[in-house]
């Protein structure tokens, strides 16, 4: 019941249940660190430590000393930090470098960009979402992400400011991307694949295929792009070429299914593969192709798209 509430972003909910759980067996070192998951995930970071660490002393884990060492750096900058309420979101920021009226124009874009999200997709996350503002230095210790990107968005939408002292296009285009995540891992209870996310995030801010198409096609017609299959996990462990490569063949992959499908395919596309159906099995499904038919009419909507 609580991993059904989690996946559903009812993240408060779900500790409440593991609580419970952690009491009746309290040396269950996967229900501590299940519980710590879900602390986190409900912007209760100290909590989150408290459970990790009662998880590592039952029994030592790597990947749960990972999530434990970027949770107290994030703590550190949490306890600096100032928090905006909005409808839909929570803003953490440092008063010293974000003025009043940038914090202000960060909350009504973001308002802006959920109204227009939730008119497209049909739906709305039903928790409340977290902003974290960092220095690009912050960024990059707590993420650890790779150079290439230009925010994150695990759970938590992570924004690099790097001197950013009022709204401009480009600040838009990367709040609606990582805004764009935040729906689909609600929609798709977390498992969309990366080509989809990447793809539709791309697609919303807005942004068009039409500019990779007369290389793209190339690449498709050699058959030398990246198999959809390994872009269906995550991205950073790319070279900033690669990452351009993938990001681009993703962006493509949701315009071709757009535009021959509609954005309501694509939508139910991401309920069944959050229901558990696997990807490629939705995909044929909602177009009738696999991976390989799918990805020869890429190549044919490249080539077509290229010609305009």
């Amino acid at each position: 019941n609580a991993i059904a509430l989690g996946n559903q972003g009812r993240y408060a909910e779900a500790a409440r249940e593991l609580e419970h759980a952690t009491a009746l067996q309290p040396n269950s070192a996967d229900l501590q660190r299940l519980l710590g998951l879900t602390e986190y995930n409900a912007d209760r970071t100290g909590d989150a430590i408290v459970a990790w660490k009662r998880a590592e002393a039952i029994s030592a884990d790597p990947a749960t000393q990972r999530l434990l060492k970027k949770a107290e750096r994030e703590l550190e900058v949490e306890e600096k930090s100032r928090r905006k309420e909005s409808r839909h979101f929570t803003l953490r920021y440092q008063g010293d470098r974000n003025s009043a009226d940038l914090q202000q124009q960060l909350v009504d874009t973001l308002e802006q960009q959920f109204a227009d999200l939730s008119r497209q997709l049909g739906y709305e996350p039903g928790e409340n979402i977290i902003v974290i503002l960092y220095t690009q230095k912050e960024f990059t210790d707590i993420t650890e992400a790779p150079s290439w990107a230009g925010a994150l968005n695990d759970g938590k939408l992570r924004i690099p400011m790097g001197g950013i002292n009022g709204m401009n296009s480009e600040l838009q285009r990367v709040l609606k991307h990582e805004l764009t995540h935040s729906f689909v891992n609600s929609l798709a209870a977390g498992r969309c694949p990366t080509w989809l996310n990447e793809g539709l995030a791309q697609a919303m801010e807005p942004r068009s295929s039409s500019q990779y198409a007369p290389q793209l096609a190339q690449l498709f017609q050699q058959k030398k792009e990246i198999p959809l299959g390994i872009l269906e996990h995550s991205f950073t462990r790319f070279s900033a070429l690669q990452a351009e490569v993938a990001y681009a063949e993703s962006l493509s992959a949701v315009d071709y299914l757009r535009d021959r499908y509609g954005l309501g395919e694509i939508v139910r596309m991401m309920r069944n593969i959050g229901s558990g159906e696997p990807v490629e099995e939705a995909l044929k499904r909602s177009t009738g192709q696999d991976y390989d038919g799918f990805q020869q009419r890429i190549g044919e909507y490249l080539q077509a798209s290229g010609k305009w």
